[in-house]
């Protein structure tokens, strides 16, 4: 059965760094460490939904540093790094010139990465996976950025801005008279 897709896998290799970065980054607010294993089922406190998240996040990208360093053959390590490791990725003819291969072989070495990286990550079993892309959607939501925000206050200084900003830009383009909203300038 197959768990996860080409894309998936690229995914974890490409923002490996950064995840390891999200998860590091990642503290309960509070002062005290939790120590212990928690059962997803039951979580109710931000703390332990942040515990879990951290500990989801750094199993699969410990799992996937550890294949990569250990790779057989070797020119498997080789293709993530020229591949994976700047965030971008690097086209294969690219990769096929600095390795002296073909472009047919680096492909080939390319899926063999993700086979290897595929299995390692089914041996950790389907409920750690379900958990990790969890985790990481529910962090990535919480650190998008918020559209919009609050409108402002009517009559408020920013409304008074916005407005004289509006004005200003009115008359600059010739018009005698300006409305913003309900107040007449």
């Amino acid at each position: 059965m197959k768990l996860l897709t080409p894309a998936q896998i690229d995914f974890i290799l490409y923002n490996r760094a950064a995840l390891r970065a999200l998860a590091l980054e990642m503290e309960p607010k509070t002062s005290t460490s939790v120590a212990g294993t928690i059962h997803p089922s039951y979580v109710e406190s931000k703390i332990e939904k942040t515990v879990i998240d951290r500990q989801a996040i750094l199993v699969v990208v410990d799992t996937v540093d550890a294949v990569v360093a250990k790779a057989r053959p070797r020119i498997l390590g080789a293709i993530v790094k020229l591949k994976y490791d700047h965030g971008t990725s690097t086209p294969r003819s690219k990769i096929a010139r600095s390795l002296h291969y073909s472009v047919p072989h680096v492909d080939r070495l390319i899926r063999q990465v993700r086979e290897v990286i595929e299995e390692a990550l089914t041996g950790l079993g389907d409920e750690v996976m379900k958990e990790f892309w969890q985790a990481v959607k529910r962090q990535a939501l919480a650190r998008a950025p918020k559209k919009g925000g609050s409108p402002p206050e009517p009559g408020s200084a920013r409304v008074k801005e916005m407005a004289e900003k509006v004005r200003r830009y009115a008359l600059a383009k010739g018009e005698k008279r300006t409305q913003v909203g309900v107040v007449e300038l």
